[in-house]
């Protein structure tokens, strides 16, 4: 099930697409319903990842050396881990 994606402040329409290709390529196969978004700020560097598969949040802060698609994906592997793990919700900050 493909999973609902919102992306705000990544800096380009270029990343902005990237990052919206990688999450809906990972959730493809997906028979939860997710949801994704990465918003950037413009008064910091950090990109705030949050997925939630309906019945558990995660979030995590990327910052500036982490700004990739492939960041946003290393995080969607964790969460999914975790997902598959039942594990609680998660929030991490990696500098």
């Amino acid at each position: 099930m493909p999973a609902s994606v919102t992306t705000e402040n990544l800096g380009t329409p270029e990343m902005s697409n990237d990052v919206r290709r990688v999450v809906t390529a990972f959730f493809a196969e997906e028979s939860q319903d997710w949801t994704v978004s990465v918003l950037g700020s413009q008064s910091s560097n950090a990109w705030h990842v949050r997925v939630s598969n309906g019945q558990q949040i995660w979030t995590q802060d990327l910052h500036a050396v982490q700004h990739s698609a492939m960041a946003v994906l290393e995080s969607l592997k964790f969460v999914a881990w975790q997902a598959k793990s039942n594990l609680t919700s998660h929030q991490t900050d990696y500098r």
